[in-house]
């Protein structure tokens, strides 16, 4: 079950992500957007972290395996449905 974030407006942001695997607190926190684009997914075939972040900085570490661009996709598109404010993926040793 995909747990609800709710983010009253939406993000237009079209800046991308290139600092996607970063264990830093200030890029975990951003609200900007910066979904998983599918044509990371090739590159991430192992188990890793992504943080679902609300607006005002908190999020939720979620543990998650995904090796096809398809289920990173859906995946993505889930979360946007919800209101999710950002995406970030990092390695799960972020998470101690």
């Amino acid at each position: 079950m995909i747990p609800h974030v709710q983010d009253e407006r939406p993000n237009t942001s079209a800046k991308p992500n290139t600092d996607a695997y970063s264990c830093h607190a200030p890029t975990m926190t951003k609200t900007t957007n910066r979904a998983l684009a599918a044509h990371l997914a090739p590159i991430v075939d192992t188990t890793f972290v992504f943080c679902v972040v609300a607006r005002g900085g908190s999020f939720a570490p979620i543990i998650h395996v995904a090796d096809e661009p398809a289920a990173w996709a859906k995946l993505v598109s889930e979360y946007r449905l919800q209101g999710v404010a950002s995406i970030e993926l990092a390695p799960p040793d972020c998470f101690g």
